[in-house]
């Protein structure tokens, strides 16, 4: 291996690659260093290919001579995108075909004959570039708008054709001379770009002072309409690098709705104004956009005023363009203002209204002191008192009780969350008075302090309501249930008189039948019972007849006792009247 040829070019690469890296490191970085930096990487690649079949590190092959090829042409291509970027060209119809000629021409080099078909082809495309790098940095030195951009632009051409000759040169000699004065040329221009600041047009110091230091965006163009600068404030504002903008049409920067660029020369005169005898017109107000280099439009106020020479002839044009942004941002801010305020006041009114004659009582309490400030018409009815005599007084004062929940807990919960869904509480209004309300509370602010409004509904009538339709449903609920069980039992009875009918046919004895017949009769008794189950179940509506008082007395208070130790002794008068009433029922009573 060929140590001294190895370090050299290892050296060389390394210098392109560190130089890549700083590039992109700088910190205010333009798509010139993005475009610098893939040019770098590009060139790096390329000597690798190169040094790595010269060392024979890889064999000689056509995928290894097509990767070889396709890394040159690239490295041309960006070269070409480069140029371009640096002299701020405008981009011509064959500057993009140029960006994707790599992959035709890659192809043509591996089937071309070598090394003479290769070398034409190489040599032809090298001539191209000289003469594309000539053209592009003697236009930007025609283009340039003063002596330093003029004299930063020549510096450049010669630095450039100093450096191709000593290419053509090296080209005689061998392949690492070609490498260090590659790496030098890159190193070289990686120092101007980033450190030397030759692209910073100056004019004047004193103008140039003048002009950075104004606050609107200052476009400064030539007669023709083209950008030659802009002041310091409008770089900052549009993004745009004076490389991105400068000899571009002034449409490019400025949107309005008479501007293109056909009409670009006389939409200057039309809005330009020329100063008179008379004095300084002041230029007319025209409302336009300024494009950003990102994309964004921004709102300006625009004036125009036209330079001329002695001979009166146009040589230029000034257009100051106010950043309307703030003020329309501003005059929103006090159109959202009065909109505010006649929305508060229309909410204000509707709240009243809302207040008053709202039928849900409604209490205004004052967070800090937690005593109430206001109350409506609607409270009266629930607390029975006047409206008036409630201010100054807390909840606890008017008797309300908040269940499941203490006034604490309710504060706190109130200051956290803002709001209270609805939760039970009680109004003790005397002895044995409570209404009951269901209660729900949202915070707010007015006058500079927090409150409460809190809305009580009263629900005693309904909760009663509840109560009895509760019961009612109880009641029919157990009575669905004993009908069901006098049914079942009735059955059973019918059974068991069947058996004691058999039983008294059977029995002669008296003595025996004694105890058959007092079973009889408390089973007829228990059938008339279960009757009134069932009439119960059916709502319970009794069979009124008239009955023999003396017999109901007697004959419910026997049964009562029988079978017991208990002896009944009865004092009841011959002519007692007789009861219009339920005999079961009011058996039972007995």
């Amino acid at each position: 291996m060929n140590v001294p040829f190895f370090l050299n070019e290892s050296l060389a690469m390394s210098v392109v690659l560190i130089a890549s890296i700083l590039n992109l490191l700088n910190k205010e970085r333009f798509s010139l260093h993005y475009r610098m930096a893939a040019l770098g990487f590009s060139m790096v690649l390329s000597m690798a290919f190169y040094s790595a079949s010269f060392l024979g590190f890889i064999p000689i092959s056509n995928l290894i001579l097509g990767c070889i090829a396709f890394s040159d042409w690239i490295t041309a291509a960006l070269y070409v995108s480069f140029i371009f970027e640096l002299t701020g060209s405008k981009r011509s119809i064959l500057y993009y075909p140029v960006l994707i000629i790599p992959f035709p021409l890659t192809l043509l080099s591996v089937l071309l004959p070598r090394p003479a078909g290769v070398l034409i082809m190489a040599g032809i495309c090298v001539f191209l570039l000289i003469i594309l790098t000539i053209s592009r940095m003697v236009d930007w030195i025609h283009s340039a708008t003063d002596e330093r951009a003029r004299r930063d632009g020549q510096w450049f051409l010669m630095i450039y054709c100093v450096f191709i000759s000593g290419i053509l040169i090296s080209l005689l000699n061998d392949l690492v001379g070609i490498f260090w004065i590659l790496a030098i040329l890159y190193l070289i221009t990686y120092t101007a770009v980033n450190h030397l600041n030759i692209f910073k047009q100056l004019t004047d110091p004193e103008n140039q002072l003048i002009i950075d230091n104004v606050f609107d965006i200052i476009i400064i163009m030539d007669k023709r309409g083209k950008i030659t600068r802009l002041n310091r404030r409008g770089y900052q504002l549009t993004r745009h690098s004076p490389l991105s903008i400068n000899g571009k049409g002034v449409e490019s920067l400025i949107r309005s709705s008479e501007l293109n660029g056909a009409v670009r020369v006389d939409w200057l005169k039309k809005y330009g104004s020329i100063s008179s005898k008379a004095g300084t017109v002041r230029p007319s107000s025209l409302d336009g956009f300024i494009r950003t280099g990102t994309g964004e439009e921004i709102p300006v106020d625009m004036r125009i005023i036209s330079l001329v020479n002695l001979e009166k002839q146009i040589t230029g044009y000034i257009a100051s363009a106010t950043d309307m942004r703030m003020t329309h941002q501003l005059m929103k801010e006090i159109s959202d203002r009065e909109y505010a305020t006649r929305e508060l006041a229309l909410s204000e009114s509707k709240f009243s209204r809302m207040f008053i004659f709202n039928p849900t009582g409604i209490l205004i309490i004052n967070l800090d002191s937690q005593k109430i400030t206001d109350a409506n018409p609607a409270i009266e009815e629930i607390l029975e008192c006047e409206s008036s005599s409630l201010i100054g007084k807390t909840l606890t004062e008017i008797g309300l009780e908040m269940k499941d929940i203490s006034f604490d807990v309710f504060l706190e919960k109130i200051v956290m969350e803002g709001t209270i869904s609805e939760f039970g509480a009680s109004i003790v209004l005397g002895p044995n008075r409570v209404r009951k309300c269901h209660l729900s509370a949202v915070s707010f602010d007015m006058k500079g302090s927090g409150h409460i409004l809190l809305s009580v509904v009263d629900v005693t009538h309904h909760e009663n309501m509840s109560e009895a339709l509760a019961k009612k449903q109880k009641v029919e609920t157990i009575g669905l249930l004993a009908g069901g069980i006098a049914h079942d039992f009735n059955n059973i009875l019918a059974v068991i008189l069947g058996h004691i009918g058999l039983a008294k046919m059977r029995t002669v004895d008296l003595h025996a039948r004694a105890p058959i017949e007092k079973a009889e009769e408390a089973c007829l008794r228990a059938r008339e019972m279960t009757g009134q189950l069932l009439v119960f179940s059916r709502g319970g509506k009794p069979i009124i007849g008239v009955c023999d008082t003396r017999e109901v007395i007697v004959e419910s208070a026997m049964l009562s006792v029988n079978d017991t130790a208990i002896a009944c002794l009865f004092n009841i008068e011959a002519d007692v009247w007789p009861l219009k009433a339920d005999r079961i029922q009011i058996g039972q009573v007995i």
